[in-house]
């Protein structure tokens, strides 16, 4: 049986310090392989050995959306600490970690700690990838005879690699990432999860951004969850990230 990981609140002191620095860890160890190009288990593309820019665009924008954030709570954590020495060669790893046991109580390290959490898990998905990457939801194919017919409800899955067709492990059926969402969300107004708006926004936008990256805006307030799913994950609506994407290329841009 398994035991529920802790919340924050019913953490103590040290193991939220604890927490953060694991993140900060996980993170570190990622790194190099959201800056070469590298294939599963670590190894070199044929685009050569030590290639500084990834071919990879979920890496390319991980990678981005990383150094913005160290610099962010880096810079957070200075201002509270105007009398600290600033991050010695740009380490803001490091810097972040040195003030962990402090963070651990600050108002904002809860903030803190989700969003390496989240960054963390897509840095490790990205750098030491699974078979299967993301999961768009459950097969609604109907099978079987009239009378006998039943949903499939088999797990549909796409790695990011090989965005192309998409076969049901269950009934076989083969479509593309567009056809499988149209399926399993059939109304355009129904909301999606972080998982499901990436293939979408990528799709539809040319964005390419990580499910923590979504969720951050939820925490930042660009974004609102408008429910949960079954798994109690939350749900957006599509309509709402396609105008915080617009907002945010707009920024960019002035």
């Amino acid at each position: 049986m398994n035991t529920p990981r802790p919340t924050w609140d019913e953490m103590s002191h040290a193991d939220r310090a604890g927490h953060i620095r694991r993140q900060l860890a996980t993170i570190t160890k990622a790194l190099p392989y959201l800056v070469d190009v590298v294939g599963s288990g670590g190894r070199t593309s044929s685009s050569g050995y030590g290639s500084r820019l990834p071919l990879n665009l979920p890496a390319f924008s991980l990678r981005a959306e990383i150094d913005r954030d160290l610099v962010f709570w880096a810079g957070s954590i200075r201002r509270e600490h105007p009398d600290h020495p600033t991050p010695l060669g740009g380490d803001l790893i490091g810097y972040i970690r040195r003030h962990a046991f402090w963070a651990a109580e600050w108002t904002y390290g809860r903030r803190l700690a989700y969003e390496l959490e989240d960054l963390a898990q897509d840095a490790r998905n990205l750098a030491w990838p699974r078979s299967d990457q993301m999961s768009l939801g459950a097969c609604p194919n109907t099978i079987g005879a009239d009378g006998e017919a039943v949903v499939c409800g088999a797990p549909i899955r796409v790695r990011e690699d090989k965005p192309g067709e998409i076969r049901c492990p269950g009934c076989g059926l083969t479509d593309t990432i567009d056809g499988w969402l149209a399926r399993i969300v059939p109304d355009a107004s129904k909301p999606l999860t972080a998982e499901q708006l990436v293939p979408l926004l990528r799709r539809r936008l040319g964005v390419t951004v990580a499910p923590s990256t979504i969720r951050q805006w939820k925490r930042r307030g660009e974004i609102v969850a408008i429910g949960v799913d079954e798994q109690g994950r939350d749900l957006f609506d599509r309509h709402h990230a396609f105008l915080v994407v617009t907002r945010r290329d707009g920024r960019r841009e002035a």
